[in-house]
This record gives C-alpha cells, structure tokens and sequence, in this order.
C-alpha cells in the first residue's frame, strides 16, 4: 500500500482541500493507496486558535477522503513557515510508513521549488539576508527575504504561503533524510479559508476567536507581572487590538504579534519549538486508516497517542505541556466549556 502524507491546518475543511486529497490520490490511480493527514491542533500558523475544535476538523476531512489524522500539535502548529514545515515533515518521517508527500500549490511545480530551496540554504544567500538586515532593521523578516532574493538573483522571490511551505518541506525532507518523494499539486482558487473564517465571525457561528478569549489573556498577563512587551503593556489596554497597537513595531506583521502574544501565553523555554515532535495524538482513523495505524506500531519510531487519559505517561514533561496548552484552547470558544472537554474526547472513527 502506497502511504501519501498531506502536512494541513484544515481551519476549516473546504472543497479546495477536498480537491487536493483526491489529486494525491489519482497520482497513483489503480494501486492502493492510504491518505495520512498531520493536521495542526489546536492552535493555527497565523497564531490564532482554531476556529473549530481538532476533532471536529478530523471528522470532516475523513469525510472529505482521508483515511488517517494525526495531529501536529501546538506550540509547532502555530510557528513560523520553517519550523511548521520541519515539525510535520519530522512526524511524516517517523511514522515510517510515508512513501509520499503531496502539498498545494498556485504554480510552481517541486521542481522550482526545489530549485528555491537550494538558493535559500546557500551560504550567498545567508549573508544577502544579513546585508539586508543591516541596511534596514526595520524590515519585517519576509520582506528582508524577499528584498534579498531579489539583491541576489536579480528577480523576485514572489512565493505564496503555500509555496513558501512547500519550500520549507523539500528543505526539511533533505535535513531529516526521508525517503519521501514530494509532490506539489494545483489549488482550487475559488475558494479562501480565510474568507471562510471572517463569514462564520460575521455570522457569530460559535468558533474559536482570540478575541473572545481576550479578557481572560490580559488579565493572565497583567498577573504574571512578566518582562515581555505583552505582559507590561496589558493593564493599559482594554483589547488584543489596542495592545498589539501599542507593543507594535516597524518590521511586526500580525501574525508575528499573535504567534508571539501565543508562545508568551505558552510560557515553554526558549526554541522549543525547534526541537522535534515527541509525539502524535491520533484524532480520527476510518478502516483503511485503522490497518495503517497498526503498520505505524510496528514500523513507526514516534507514539502514537491514541487516548490521552492513558497514552501520555511516558512521554513525560511534553505531554504534561500538550495538555495545559489544550486547556488554554478552550479560553477562546464561545460557549467557555470545561477546560478539560477536549481530554475527554475520543478519537472520531469512520
């Protein structure tokens, strides 16, 4: 059986994405084949919370063509494009059954971007970017990324998100030496998660906002008496958006403020999201994911936790720090349930 991986935060799950399971699937039509998705948790990469719970996200993308979620988890899911990438790639890897990785694309195919990867990873290319940052602090980092590129190849970067991930999975696949072939595959453009998630906050849909968490976080952070700009600007402030105003500088995009005010909130030791995975939590499986799993027990090199009241006592100190962050999720949902709701969740079979 041929194992395909798809690395996604399905924030929420959208025809576009239903669209790019059965593209990785028809790459290799008549062989069996089974779709593995390592599907951010609780927390998102532009430093948000998810807008529905990871459960509920598992059930629509098994009934949308997957045949497995795992689950990414935070603080890795809510990192920067680099460590997002080398995280879920890590987990594709260890599960040791991964023969595939497919992941969307506007345009270029693994060719170009492979191509982009090796310029990125060049020594000439490090010491453009520190040129770059030289000459103006101020710029935010994927301007100085581009304003490099552009320095030193003489055109322009001109990458999209997904394409900026797909470059950081071809790096992250060379760096952990997996045999995993990837593939980039064409997106739907008709439809933007995006746009989705600002119609269900118009429609006051019950989904997970930082906004209506937003008390409670600056009450957290004027308490804790901390020495980071969120923390001593908190009692100024009567909203996220007035503090993110006020901590604001010249190169701080909003996703930097929200994945920032996050990690602050987190409160784990410094690069610990550089550090691998120690484990995987399994949200859903249907019957051809369920063979799959007992392939990853015998294969696998990763846990593959499978319920989190039993599964997590030996993985020790991440575990004890994947629970309390899961608590925290529950800060930002409308209807403020037990902190603990989601620990008591079982995995959604199909």
């Amino acid at each position: 059986m041929r194992v395909i991986a798809v690395i996604c935060e399905y924030n929420p799950f959208h025809e576009g994405h239903q669209y790019l399971l059965k593209q990785a699937r028809a790459l290799f039509e008549g062989e069996q084949t089974a779709l593995v998705c390592i599907m951010s948790g609780d927390f998102v990469q532009r430093g948000e919370p998810a807008v529905f719970d990871k459960y509920a996200r598992a059930k629509s993308a098994l009934e949308g063509g997957a045949d497995l979620v795992l689950e990414l988890p935070a603080p890795y899911s809510c990192s920067v494009a680099e460590h997002f990438a080398a995280a879920g790639v890590s987990i594709a890897h260890r599960l040791g059954v991964v023969d595939e990785l497919c992941f969307g694309s506007e345009g270029k195919d693994e060719k170009a971007l492979s191509d982009i990867a090796l310029r990125l990873e060049s020594p000439a290319f490090a010491q453009a970017l520190e040129k770059e940052r030289q000459r103006d602090r101020a710029l935010s980092y994927p301007k100085r990324l581009d304003s490099a590129y552009l320095a030193l190849y003489g055109q322009p970067l001109a990458l999209s998100s997904n394409e900026i991930l797909g470059v950081r999975y071809l790096t992250s696949l060379k760096k952990e030496g997996a045999s995993i072939t990837p593939h980039a595959l064409p997106m739907l453009e008709r439809v933007c998660a995006s746009r989705i998630r600002q119609s269900l906050r118009e429609e006051q849909a019950p989904v997970a906002t930082l906004e209506r968490g937003e008390c409670a976080i600056l009450a957290m952070l004027d308490l804790w008496g901390k020495d980071d700009r969120f923390s001593r600007n908190a009692r100024y402030c009567e909203s996220l958006k007035q503090l993110f105003e006020r901590v604001r500088t010249a190169n701080d995009t909003d996703a930097r403020l929200k994945r920032e005010l996050l990690f602050t909130l987190f409160d784990l030791p410094e690069g610990y999201e550089k550090t691998p995975p120690a484990f995987t939590v399994l949200l859903g499986a249907n019957e051809r994911g369920r063979a799959l799993l007992s392939e990853i027990g015998k294969k696998g090199s990763i846990p593959v936790v499978s319920k989190q009241s039993a599964g997590g006592k030996e993985i020790g100190a991440p575990f004890e720090d994947y629970l309390r962050l899961q608590r925290l999720y529950a800060l930002f949902l409308k209807d403020q349930p037990r902190a603990n709701f989601l620990f008591e969740k079982r995995p959604v079979i199909l």
